[in-house]
């Protein structure tokens, strides 16, 4: 016969686990009863949009600024609705990333997920714009190209930021 149920050790978990269990019970309880208004909802939805914002960037990476502002002329010159066609044309040719044989292409991208000042330079330009200025990061100089700008709209996050603020 074993001798656990009745060893110190047993009896200590046994009461931990008991007070685990309570406090994780009373802290849903008092989880439930918080009240979330739509209010609330909204000013966190607006306050966090940029984790809910992913934009469909594409880049050209050159060592020396000098190149890009070339480029920057270029794409000035380019009718809006060859834009994208221009500067992906620009970066298969010329670019020194990775993704040069794409055109650039990086996908869709967050703001926090891509180098930095990538992203937060990526989140300032609208849909089919791009970067005026060279923007220095470690990998060198890049112009950015913004396609596509996706938002998760707030009424398919509105339970989670209620959940994450009954949380809080």
């Amino acid at each position: 016969k074993s001798t656990i149920p009745q060893s110190e050790a047993y009896k200590k978990s046994i009461q931990n686990a008991e007070k685990s269990i309570l406090m994780n019970m009373y802290l849903q309880n008092k989880k439930d009863s918080i009240v979330v208004n739509t209010k609330e909802i909204k000013a966190y939805y607006k306050k966090h949009i940029r984790n809910y914002t992913n934009v469909h960037a594409f880049t050209i990476v050159r060592a020396k600024q000098e190149e890009l502002l070339e480029y920057v002329k270029t794409l000035n010159k380019t009718p809006k609705n060859k834009l994208e066609e221009k500067f992906k044309e620009l970066a298969k040719k010329y670019s020194e990333h990775p993704r040069k044989s794409r055109g650039g292409d990086m996908g869709f991208v967050g703001y926090d997920s891509i180098i930095q000042p990538f992203g937060k330079e990526a989140f300032k330009l609208d849909e089919n714009s791009f970067t005026k200025k060279p923007l220095k990061t470690n990998l060198g100089y890049h112009l950015i190209y913004v396609k596509k700008i996706r938002i998760v709209p707030l009424e398919k996050l509105s339970e989670n930021i209620e959940e994450t603020l009954r949380m809080k």
